[in-house]
């Protein structure tokens, strides 16, 4: 819907069983030839341009992993050199409960040295989806437990990572100039 000429490429490790596959290529089969599954874990192939995918070819890289940090952090950095300058970097469901709220936007200090260097060095912004939810109730009953406490601990944020297309301009703050 959102880009209609899209080429899309959808990774996962394994198909779940005969009725989540059947059911996923109905739910996808107005697109056809425009998606192409591949089923390779992308934590453990070595060099991702030897699956074909080469550095900057990419307009949006759509994260959605398991949601642990350790597999958040070691995704954006497989996958972010695949983004093209101006670019997007999505990583999904970024948890509460998992520690990625607390280590990706209360105290980015905790994260991997390349994982904060990506954020500083590209547009990086913190979106909580929870916002102007339209079932945030229904949503909240079904999800539950542990996953959606309250609008502040759940695990339905999202990090997005504009790739630079240009160097970063120097620091400017205007604050009580004068």
């Amino acid at each position: 819907r959102y880009f209609p000429n899209a080429e899309i490429h959808a990774f996962d490790v394994k198909w779940y069983g005969t009725d989540s596959a059947v059911s996923v290529e109905e739910n996808l089969s107005f697109l056809k030839d425009r998606v192409k599954t591949h089923i390779y874990n992308v934590l453990q192939v070595p060099d991702i341009s030897a699956l074909g995918f080469l550095p900057e070819s990419m307009d949006v890289v759509i994260e959605d992993g398991p949601h642990s940090l350790e597999t958040q952090q070691a995704f954006l950095l497989k996958l972010f050199p695949l983004v093209k300058p101006g670019g997007y970097y999505i990583m999904e469901d970024v948890g509460y409960v998992q520690g990625g709220v607390g280590a990706l936007h209360e105290n980015p200090t905790t994260l991997s040295d390349e994982v904060g260097q990506i954020m500083e060095s590209h547009e990086t912004i913190w979106v909580d989806t929870s916002a102007g939810h339209r079932a945030w109730k229904t949503w909240q009953q079904l999800v539950g437990g542990m996953w959606v406490t309250d609008r502040v601990k759940h695990n339905s944020y999202c990090l997005v990572i504009q790739k630079r297309d240009r160097p970063l301009p120097p620091t400017k703050i205007h604050y009580k100039n004068g």
